[in-house]
């Protein structure tokens, strides 16, 4: 059948349609004129597209569905978990809502023990303002973006405030600049970058040859950049490595990113898959991370 029957019997629009069989969710074969004949089975998949798209399942999570049907009870569990928990807090903010309005004296000692942030993420940004927050958290959010829901995540996040409590470092104007372009592409775009993230953890688990290639030589072209002469002595370059420098004396990599795996269980996932994948693709080109993290030659490796 064509796309106008297509289109009416699913009830989704012509674009929507396309859309996702751009994004690979559907298949659809074409027939010696080089038109799309979409089959009874095509009508099943996108009915089963639109109700996921209807309680709020996003396309990445789809895609695993329709390609490991096994997963999908547990995909599910974990949207209804995540939803129940939505409820629940927009319950308790509309209580206390109430109660403020209809109080005669606002007891906001109360209240402020009584309310929570309704994610990790928004508590970080409450509790990690400015600068600090917005050059170093921001892109960690879409991986926060859950509820707390044990006390090792607490004990995790008291560690994160406390480091940046007591840091104190001068960041270069490149990165100040850089920072705000990367806010401001990443604002109200949440879902977007938690989509990319999925993607590329499911890439860097099980890269395919492409995609390892592909990696392989983007690690290759950093470490060639890296030591290129006019780069590495550039002010922007030396900035960068001064300040870079001070995070690691300061426990960045010994506070911060551990205590950020604790926080949250797909950073931890993302973290280890990637250490792993950049190790492998190093060891094959003989490179290694100096004190600084910067790429050398590994002399043991000639």
């Amino acid at each position: 059948m064509r796309i106008n029957e297509v289109v009416e019997r699913v009830e989704l629009s012509k674009r929507a349609v396309k859309y996702y069989e751009e994004k690979g969710l559907i298949k659809i074969n074409k027939d010696e004129n080089g038109y799309r004949n979409y089959t009874e089975k095509d009508i099943e998949v996108l009915e089963q597209i639109s109700v996921y798209r209807k309680i709020d399942m996003d396309l990445n999570s789809i895609k695993n569905i329709l390609t490991n049907p096994e997963i999908e009870r547990k995909v599910l569990e974990d949207l209804y978990t995540k939803k129940k928990c939505d409820i629940e807090n927009q319950k308790q903010q509309l209580l206390i809502l109430e109660e403020m309005i209809h109080s005669r004296e606002i007891k906001y000692r109360t209240l402020n023990q009584e309310l929570d942030y309704t994610s990790i993420a928004d508590s970080i940004k409450e509790m990690i303002p400015g600068v600090y927050g917005q050059m170093f958290m921001y892109h960690f959010l879409p991986y926060l973006n859950i509820p707390f829901e044990t006390e090792e995540q607490r004990d995790a996040y008291n560690k994160i405030i406390e480091f940046w409590d007591n840091i104190e470092i001068k960041i270069p104007l490149s990165m100040r600049i850089s920072n705000f372009i990367n806010k401001s592409l990443m604002k109200n775009n949440i879902e977007e970058v938690t989509k990319k993230i999925d993607k590329t953890i499911s890439m860097i688990l099980n890269p395919s040859e492409e995609e390892y290639e592909k990696t392989k030589k983007m690690i290759y072209s950093s470490y060639k950049i890296q030591n290129n002469f006019l780069y590495k002595y550039s002010i922007a370059s030396i900035a960068k490595r001064k300040m870079m420098k001070e995070l690691q004396r300061c426990g960045y990599n010994d506070i911060f990113i551990p205590n950020l795996k604790r926080l949250s269980p797909k950073y931890n996932e993302y973290h280890n898959a990637l250490m792993n994948l950049n190790n492998r693709i190093c060891d094959e080109l003989g490179l290694k991370y100096d004190s600084n993290y910067n790429l050398i030659i590994d002399k043991n490796k000639q």
